[in-house]
């Protein structure tokens, strides 16, 4: 297809924006149903519009195929954090919580480095036939090996192989107003402000580099298409890990702390503490490689600023989420939901201004 890079950028854009709108479906859905039929179903719609998308001969299709996408592959990211919450208690979710991020982090930085050999030596569309492939596997291994993991009156703790070849896991409630509008409940300052700084960080230390890195590297340093992807991939997926370390486990530590002080259960807030060294590091490596990538300076330079802004949105990032899932532990999924949509709005206003 002959479009420009910006009519390019629009594909991306487009799956943003829906994948920040499905999961407020999905949460009502996981509410009522079941976390694992949700998680199916919604696969089994994104590994078809990804096919969908490597046979497309016209862009328009391909847009629409690209919406679609978005409807589908959003379902771990819009009830993901909800899972967590299901599993693990308070003490435990910073932890696991942070495994959690690091996958959904790591998702966009790892795709640039195959992406880049696949689009240069395979072509586009098996840019969208790996995808398709990749998801398949998952949701053949989801089938047989995801349990559900929301339990109500009248679930089994344990289940069989057969159970799980089934949808009714959990006893289905009947809909009513009170799924629909869950998301809307619960908007209230402490979710807002807190998704909103996790959603404007996620778009400068995850989407930004994403979005613009890899395109300036090339103009500015003529790095081919792998490197471009090397570059902006490896110091961010490093970032992260070096993150996880220093957060994982943190947020935990100092609720736990607190707890032992007070004689008491501490403050939820006390979590928050966890995210100062990544209000630092994250800002300071986006402007890092901005003023890098302006002034042209060594190539390791930008390279670098993406390593340190996406070491600070995983310090950030971890506590944030174990934070709004500890406040709304019964509404995990709409949390999730709503957190997902705030973070792809402000990530799609990024992509489609830049």
């Amino acid at each position: 297809m002959e479009v420009s890079e910006t009519e390019a950028s629009y594909s991306t854009a487009v799956a943003m924006i829906i994948a920040g709108v499905a999961p407020l479906l999905y949460a009502s859905l996981s509410s009522i149903y079941g976390r694992r039929p949700v998680y199916l179903i919604g696969t089994a719609i994104g590994i078809a519009a990804s096919a969908g998308c490597a046979v497309c001969r016209s862009w328009d299709m391909f847009l629409l195929s690209r919406a679609f996408v978005g409807i589908g592959t959003s379902v771990g990211m819009g009830i993901g954090a909800c899972v967590v919450s299901d599993l693990y208690h308070l003490h435990q979710r910073g932890l696991f919580m942070g495994i959690y991020v690091l996958f959904v982090t790591n998702g966009a930085h790892l795709a640039p480095i195959v992406g880049g050999f696949v689009g240069e030596y395979a072509g586009w569309r098996w840019c969208n036939w790996v995808p398709t492939i990749l998801l398949g596997g998952s949701w053949i291994v989801s089938i047989f090996c995801l349990p559900e993991t929301l339990h109500r009156h009248g679930s089994k703790k344990h289940g069989s192989w057969a159970r799980l070849l089934r949808f009714n896991a959990v006893p289905a409630e009947k809909p009513s107003i009170r799924h629909l509008a869950g998301c809307f409940y619960i908007l209230k300052p402490p979710l807002l402000l807190t998704a909103l700084y996790y959603s404007t960080a996620f778009a400068a230390g995850a989407t930004l580099s994403t979005a613009t890195a890899a395109t300036a590297l090339q103009g500015v340093y003529h790095f081919t298409t792998p490197q471009a992807g090397l570059a902006t991939s490896l110091p961010a997926v490093l970032g992260s890990i070096l993150g996880e370390f220093l957060a994982g486990t943190m947020s935990d530590k100092m609720l736990t702390f607190a707890t032992v002080q007070h004689m008491r259960t501490a403050n939820l807030e006390t979590r928050l503490h966890a995210t100062w060294p990544g209000a630092v590091f994250l800002p300071s490596g986006v402007i890092l490689q901005g003023l890098c990538l302006q002034y042209q300076t060594h190539w390791a330079g930008p390279v670098a600023g993406i390593g340190v802004a996406a070491l600070g949105l995983q310090i950030v990032s971890t506590p944030v989420l174990a934070y709004l899932v500890d406040c709304y532990e019964f509404r995990a999924a709409e949390v999730s939901a709503v957190v997902n949509f705030g973070r792809d709005v402000v990530s799609f206003a990024l992509v489609f201004y830049i």
